[in-house]
């Protein structure tokens, strides 16, 4: 990990966990995630994240940017 990057997560981490618990607790057959996929979704959209889904039907792509456009 790159060092400017290291710990930069940390305020994140406890939305990271309860969400993979979420998502482990009601778990879906492979090709049939809706729930995972609406789930997804609706964290992309509170944090405005631009996203486009429908990929094999319950994919879901979102872009994150860094300043200026730049890729973080």
């Amino acid at each position: 990990m790159k060092p400017a990057l290291k710990g930069r997560g940390d305020a994140y981490r406890e939305q990271i966990v309860s969400l993979r618990r979420h998502l482990h607790r009601f778990p879906e057959i492979s090709g049939e995630e809706y729930a995972t996929s609406k789930t997804v979704q609706e964290r992309l959209e509170e944090r405005e994240i631009p996203f486009t889904a429908g990929y094999a039907k319950t994919g879901v792509f979102g872009v994150v940017e860094g300043v200026d456009g730049a890729r973080p």
